[in-house]
């Protein structure tokens, strides 16, 4: 269950609107952390639902050790409900804070939508059972019943956000040590590289958005192939969705713009329909001033 933080209480509204008791989550490694706060790299976070200001960055933690892969795929989860709900730029890359929380980067200020109660029930859902049900194989053949991305079932977490810098030293955390002070180092570049990534895709396929339309003004969406190693062009299509072949000119250049650029850097506001292959996920992305197609955006 995903606890919300309303006071220090520690209570959360069910679905029936009544306040129900839940209870605090297992001790963090994280020095001073507890259900109501925790300052971690200098910043001061709070439960979401305590957080009055816009913000720029959330935090999961969780009441057990998470795995690498485990919170990649929690913030997988949390960037669906965050494009659902706020309807803004995509979440960062997860950062790892201690064995059981991380953040991402999450700027409130450019969302159209709020991060509030329905959102924290989503991600609750989210994190237990996965993103929904597919109830067509429009994603591809045999993938009616599938999720997109898998749960990681049963168990306590707790949402937080950015609330600006503690108003007095923390006597509670101890002084930053040498790797800590480096580990904060390595993520702001992170943060950094992340940033430029979003706007490197947009302006690659913003550039090929303009080769494309002038071969065939049809065009509406392009399909990226995203590996580990980065995204991929594959072919352009219009809005039935019928294949428009890439000038060689334009996939070669694509293909040297996106090397390296990770699918988290792509707005999932413009992605209207995925389709999982293995370890390859393509996907139909929005040229930019193009109509949404008949996909559901994921």
């Amino acid at each position: 269950m995903v606890s919300v933080g309303f006071d220090e209480a520690n209570v959360r509204r069910d679905g029936s609107g009544k306040f129900a008791e839940q209870g605090r989550s297992a001790p963090s490694e994280l020095a001073g952390a507890d259900d109501v706060s925790f300052v971690a790299g200098g910043t001061l976070f709070k439960p979401l639902m305590d957080v009055e200001d816009d913000f720029y960055s959330m935090a999961l933690r969780f009441d057990h050790d998470v795995t690498d892969t485990e919170m990649e795929r929690a913030a997988q989860l949390l960037g669906y409900a965050w494009a659902k709900h706020v309807h803004g730029e995509s979440l960062g890359v997860p950062v790892r804070i201690d064995e059981r929380t991380f953040e991402v980067a999450a700027d409130s200020t450019k969302g159209r939508g709020i991060a509030g109660e329905e959102f924290l029930a989503d991600v609750d859902d989210y994190l237990e059972n996965g993103t929904p049900v597919r109830t067509t194989d429009r994603a591809g053949a045999g993938t009616r019943g599938t999720r997109l991305v898998n749960g990681l079932g049963a168990g306590g977490v707790t949402v937080f956000a950015a609330a600006g810098y503690p108003d007095e030293p923390d006597s509670t955390m101890p002084p930053l040590t040498a790797a800590a002070a480096a580990r904060n180092r390595v993520q702001r570049i992170q943060n950094e590289l992340f940033e430029a990534h979003v706007v490197l895709a947009e302006a690659a396929v913003s550039d090929a958005a303009k080769n494309i339309r002038a071969k065939d003004p049809a065009a509406t969406h392009i399909w990226l192939s995203s590996t580990s190693d980065g995204v991929g062009p594959l072919w352009a299509a219009d809005k039935n969705d019928d294949p428009i072949t890439l000038a060689s000119e334009t996939y070669a250049q694509m293909r040297k713009d996106l090397d390296g650029v990770p699918f988290i850097a792509f707005s999932t506001g413009r992605t209207d329909r995925a389709v999982q292959r293995g370890t390859e996920l393509l996907f139909k992305y929005r040229l930019p001033d193009a109509a949404a197609s008949n996909g559901k955006a994921i």
